[in-house]
């Protein structure tokens, strides 16, 4: 049998997110491949550190297993490499899954040691850019980009009819960072003399705009609150491939390789999103996708008029999409990345 140890944070009812869901994928991936998984979440010891701690360790120095897999935001990865760094008695091989876009800059600016990072078999971050700032820039020659990844069907859903007004959907956590104000304003500008774009949300609404956003949404005839979804579903991808467009006018400091710009793809939805972070490196402009500048007020409504006055590039665009989908595949993503015996 082959042993690992698996170090994350996994889906709960009150806390999903990217993190969560991909480690959710993550964890099914081995367990279908047979591996015996020593699970540490760290969801389950929020409240006790002292446990976690004694976890933490545990998995370390115990000599049943060989491998570590940590995938877990960079805070939390930075305290548990450091417990590795001192405690690693029997050389265990640590593969690190680095979750977001703040990990290189966490580096950079000191604020983590990189010591801590320099005796870790492998390093996987998920977009190219900060590949190539870990590698030139601070010698991190183990670091390999490894794209955010999807367990799914490959199905097209590009044959549709556009909708007029634009059906539009947002589907990501409901918090203003994640631009949801953007959309708003977009909506008064756009639909001020008769409506041109609606707009459904989905997500777990965040506690801090809860309140806002509920108001909001009462004084916008063209908005609806839908809930959540299960992204795991198919059924979720054949709802969302209803829709003409996904909007993510993110501007959240911690952004890496959305997972939701992934299950657009899979629904054959073109994507309009900022030029945030690294956004740019998975949205083709004009064919995936559309981006605009977030410095520029009017950015997503001076897009949204350029798509209602050529709405039927779409169809082109989601045909786009789809095929861009398979890229993204866990099974193409993570093959030969986690081998299927002990070395």
């Amino acid at each position: 049998m082959k042993r690992i140890e698996f170090i994350c944070s996994l889906s709960k009812k009150n806390n999903i997110g990217g993190e969560t869901i991909k480690n959710d994928y993550l964890y099914e991936y081995l367990r279908e491949r047979n591996f015996d998984i020593n699970l540490l979440d760290f969801e389950n010891h929020k409240k006790n550190k002292f446990i976690l701690l004694l976890k933490c360790t545990y998995s370390i120095i115990n000599p049943f297993s060989k491998r570590i897999i940590l995938s877990k935001a960079s805070r939390s990865s930075y305290f548990y490499l450091k417990l590795y760094h001192y405690l690693n008695i029997w050389n265990k091989k640590l593969y690190y899954f680095v979750i977001g876009g703040n990990f290189h800059n966490f580096l950079l600016n000191n604020d983590f040691d990189i010591k801590y990072y320099m005796n870790i078999e492998k390093i996987y971050v998920e977009t190219k850019k900060m590949k190539d700032i870990l590698n030139e820039n601070l010698n991190l020659k183990q670091v390999e980009y490894l794209p955010n990844f999807k367990n799914f069907i490959i199905k097209d859903r590009s044959n549709k009819q556009i909708n007029f007004p634009l059906e539009c959907v947002f589907f990501s956590r409901i918090e203003e960072k994640k631009g949801v104000e953007l959309i708003f304003n977009m909506l008064s500008e756009i639909n001020k003399e008769n409506i041109k774009v609606k707009v459904d949300f989905y997500g777990p609404i965040g506690n801090d705009y809860k309140n806002i956003f509920e108001k909001k949404i009462k004084n916008y005839n063209e908005v609806k609150y839908c809930g959540i979804l299960n992204s795991k579903e198919e059924k979720t991808y054949d709802k969302l491939s209803r829709y003409d467009l996904m909007l993510f006018p993110t501007y959240w400091e911690g952004e890496g390789f959305p997972g939701v710009i992934i299950d657009a793809y899979i629904s054959s939805l073109p994507v309009v999103a900022s030029n945030h972070n690294f956004n740019s490196e998975f949205i083709k402009s004009q064919e995936t996708g559309f981006l605009f500048n977030l410095e520029d007020k009017s950015g997503l409504e001076k897009t949204m008029k350029e798509i209602i006055n050529a709405k039927e590039k779409l169809k082109f665009m989601r045909k786009k999409a789809f095929e861009e989908s398979k890229k993204y595949n866990i099974n193409l993503v993570l093959n030969g990345v986690i081998y299927d015996r002990e070395k």
